[in-house]
């Protein structure tokens, strides 16, 4: 099984390697890195899981999760998601998925032309292309 498989709802399981449970079926995923394949909402993790975001955000340092809401205004930047194209570094986690495809936060970041993300070198590089080309 692979990504395109996973649907709103699935649970996927990352410990070490990321496997997913279906309401109705048990069936192993074996994501290349520990890549999170889904946008997903935590239910159950450990107290050291941990994701690296530098995928989505130039968020340097990885984030650890937990399974509380800890931004009810804007769920992105709540530790209970973890967001598909983001790598586990450590520790085990369950989490029901959310958003799938295009309609997770790296979806609609690429959609929106907003990814890859530009280095501090490539956007000062557009920056004079741009200011000598005017």
């Amino acid at each position: 099984m692979d990504a395109a498989s996973l649907v709103f709802g699935d649970v996927v399981i990352f410990k070490g390697t990321s496997s997913s449970i279906h309401f109705t079926d048990v069936l192993p995923l074996h994501v290349a890195g520990d890549t999170v394949a889904a946008d997903c909402r935590l239910l159950e993790c450990s107290e050291d899981f941990t994701v690296d975001l530098s995928s989505l955000a130039n968020e340097k340092i990885p984030r650890v999760c937990s399974v509380q809401c800890t931004d009810k205004e804007n769920g992105v930047l709540s530790r209970n998601m973890v967001f598909m194209a983001t790598s586990v570094v450590k520790g085990d986690a369950i989490g029901v998925v959310v958003a799938t495809g295009d309609n997770t936060v790296w979806g609609q970041l690429i959609s929106n032309h907003k990814w890859p993300l530009a280095t501090d070198n490539q956007s000062a590089e557009s920056e004079r292309f741009i200011g000598n080309k005017a």
